[in-house]
């Protein structure tokens, strides 16, 4: 899993229990993060624009549910670091950079006229759509850096501890050594523990309300 998706599972799992019923929703707003709005709308059109670029040949499908959940906290979660991002001197992807992408998934077959749909259907424009990308390619950076900044150091005495501790548990995955899998295992375990604190250091600072109500 890559570290962006990783810590994105993370903060699903801790912004919100997820339940299978259908979200209330109030007024098309889906969250608030301090002052800034989040509607339904919103979470419609960051999926389109995910999963054009990326080549679905269902872009326009629209969430509901968990899934449509997910986005929500997902977008909760872009706002936040975006906060975070304009106090810290990142180099950061280019507009040009984004508007050059997205007019690459556009020259496909038959993509032309499934944007243009898009942009009609959802209310948007093509400026909106290379904002949107870019706030997304400015995140997805921020969060690999701030993923190493949190990865720990496990020792070879924490290593040592574990294996004593749990030895009669403990069986060789593919071939690995035991002591490489502990290593591993120890890691994530605290790395999830470090966002945790991270993001729950975000939501306090920002102050997250969260429409969907479960």
């Amino acid at each position: 899993m890559s570290a962006i998706l990783l810590i994105l599972t993370f903060f699903e799992l801790m912004l919100a229990p997820l339940a299978a019923k259908e979200p209330t929703l109030t007024n098309g707003m889906a969250a608030k993060v301090g002052s800034y709005d989040i509607t339904i709308q919103d979470a419609y059109w960051y999926r389109f624009l995910e999963r054009f670029v990326g080549g679905s040949d269902h872009p326009l499908e629209m969430e509901k549910g968990v899934e449509l959940r997910r986005t929500v906290q997902r977008l909760v979660l872009e706002q936040m670091v975006l906060e975070e991002v304009k106090d810290l001197d990142m180099s950061l992807p280019k507009k040009a950079e984004i508007q050059s992408h997205l007019k690459k998934s556009r020259t496909k077959p038959g993509r032309e006229s499934l944007f243009q749909k898009a942009l009609k259907t959802l209310g948007r424009t093509e400026a909106e759509a290379v904002e949107q990308l870019t706030r997304k390619a400015h995140v997805d950076l921020f969060l690999k850096k701030k993923m190493e900044t949190l990865m720990p150091i496990i020792t070879q005495a924490e290593v040592m501890s574990y294996l004593e501790q749990n030895s009669d548990k403990l069986v060789k995955r593919d071939g690995a050594p035991i002591e490489a899998n502990v290593r591993i295992l120890l890691q994530e375990q605290r790395l999830e523990r470090n966002m945790e604190e991270w993001v729950n250091y975000l939501k306090g600072k920002y102050k997250v309300t969260n429409y969907l109500e479960l």
